[in-house]
């Protein structure tokens, strides 16, 4: 799958793919050259990261920043 192809899926910019596989947070994802290919079991995956982050992520910065306890 290409980055296009995977940012088509996910609803984000191809920049921002890239900058996510670079960082292994879309994987598995490995450079051909100059592009990245990305595993269709990869999208699936990264979903389910985000939605596990997601629900907790917000709490977490106003615990942080000490608005909740």
């Amino acid at each position: 799958m290409t980055v296009e192809e995977a940012a088509a899926e996910l609803k984000l910019a191809p920049f921002t793919v890239r900058q996510k596989c670079n960082k292994g947070k879309i994987a598995p994802a490995y450079k051909a050259g100059r592009s990245w290919v990305i595993e269709p079991s990869a999208i699936p995956a990264y979903r389910n990261r985000q939605r596990a982050q997601g629900a907790n992520a917000p709490t977490r910065a106003l615990i942080k920043k000490g608005l909740l306890q």
